[in-house]
């Protein structure tokens, strides 16, 4: 007899890590996707250098996460590896001030690709285009009047050439924008002032810090579901440029949009406070599944399709047998098994009435 239990260890090892790698490469493809779209949607004049700058970006942020295990990153580190194209104008030109504070995984991407575009326009068009122009970036903590903690960031453009709001929005606004939005939920402000642009965004300390750093300031902010009427779809995705493309395909289809969820208990929380008529499940979030936001909706007879980088039988067991969609993920395909369940709900409400 021969014992074989290290070795299959080993080998379930490896598959794990397989379908892990997976898992990523396809998520990740699917927001190059998303990048790409968003770009030639915009009629940018130079699609080839935007397109390949942004990729960039991202991947410097692919570089921050990794050395960070996927886990807490330094906000500095964050902003220092998004604007280290930018040379000696960082601590020269370019100041930073606020506490040592660790962001979630999640909170990097939305932060560093908005640093970027930031920095982008600035280079082009802002304070960094002339000699004497400067940029602060700013960020604290705070306490709402209900007890709520509360991260606050800022980029503020002095000294530079007289600023005008343009004509036309494009992905850059888009990303400092919705994306930071939808992702952060902190409703952030762009504001042209003559002397300079001024970005900023106030909002939950729960989406941005880790746990660590959120212990440092006083209270958690919850989401407050809103009701939506109409034919509602839950969609819950926690790649915000996926989340984004999501929404604006089921939006356009005349679908109402409720989330986007990024974590199982704001999922859980929207399902029992606003309701959905069906559901679009990223099966990984994070360090989490999908599974509990599965049960609660078989529990309440609300369909719903799951979407992944993992194929079919790589997903969790209770999960293989309903619709499952592969990243990149096909608009007209999405729709059809949307449509598909939205009808099996119909059918349910006028079988109960």
């Amino acid at each position: 007899m021969t014992d074989i239990t290290e070795r299959k260890q080993r080998e379930e090892q490896v598959q794990l890590l397989m379908r892990e790698v997976n898992h990523r490469s396809k998520n990740m493809l699917t927001v190059v996707m998303a990048i790409a779209q968003q770009t030639a949607a915009t009629g940018a004049v130079d699609f080839i250098g935007s397109f390949s700058d942004r990729v960039r970006a991202l991947a410097a942020n692919q570089d921050v996460l990794i050395r960070h295990e996927w886990k807490a990153i330094s906000l500095e580190s964050l902003i220092r590896t998004q604007l280290a194209h930018l040379g000696n104008m960082l601590d020269r030109r370019i100041t930073l001030a606020g506490p040592a504070v660790d962001i979630l995984a999640s909170a990097s991407q939305p932060i560093g690709l908005a640093l970027h575009e930031l920095a982008t326009n600035a280079l082009k068009y802002g304070a960094l285009s002339v000699p004497a122009g400067r940029v602060e970036i700013r960020w604290h903590c705070h306490v709402d009047a209900e007890g709520n903690g509360r991260f606050a960031m800022s980029w503020e453009e002095k000294d530079g050439p007289p600023v005008t709001r343009p004509k036309k929005t494009g992905f850059g606004t888009m990303v400092i924008g919705r994306m930071v939005d939808m992702s952060l939920r902190c409703d952030p402000t762009i504001d042209f002032a003559p002397n300079g642009l001024v970005w900023k965004f106030d909002g939950p300390a729960s989406r941005v810090l880790d746990s660590a750093s959120l212990k440092r300031s006083i209270g958690v902010s919850k989401p407050q579901p809103t009701a939506t009427p109409g034919r509602r779809v839950l969609v819950v995705e926690d790649e915000p440029l996926i989340a984004i493309e999501i929404c604006d395909n089921l939006s356009e289809a005349g679908l109402a949009v409720i989330g986007p969820a990024t974590t199982v208990a704001e999922a859980l929380q929207l399902i029992e406070g606003t309701g959905c008529d069906a559901a679009i499940l990223d099966i990984n979030l994070g360090t989490e599944t999908a599974e509990p936001i599965a049960l609660m909706l078989r529990g309440r007879h609300i369909p719903f399709v799951a979407v992944s980088g993992y194929t079919r039988d790589q997903s969790p067991q209770m999960l293989q047998d309903v619709a499952h969609l592969s990243k990149p993920l096909e608009k007209r395909l999405l729709l059809a098994e949307v449509r598909r369940c939205l009808s099996i709900s119909a059918a349910g409400r006028a079988t109960a009435s």
